[in-house]
């Protein structure tokens, strides 16, 4: 996993094009999670999600702050 400092609101951005699996709360902290083509994910918390599940977002896309 690769942690990143930023500041609350900062905009969280897709690593790459895929489709959202899941967008909403884990026990206490928000959660984004990506399937990308090759079966991989990729997973953004603590994030307030701007996206749903089943969208299909692109690489640099805005998922969340």
């Amino acid at each position: 996993g690769v942690d990143v400092a930023a500041r609350p609101g900062t905009p969280v951005r897709a690593a790459g094009s895929g489709v959202v699996v899941h967008a909403g709360p884990v026990v206490d902290r928000g959660v984004v999670s990506l399937e990308h083509p090759g079966g991989v994910r990729t997973t953004y918390e603590p994030v307030l999600a701007e996206v749903s599940p089943g969208q299909v977002v692109r690489a640099g896309q805005v998922i969340g702050r």
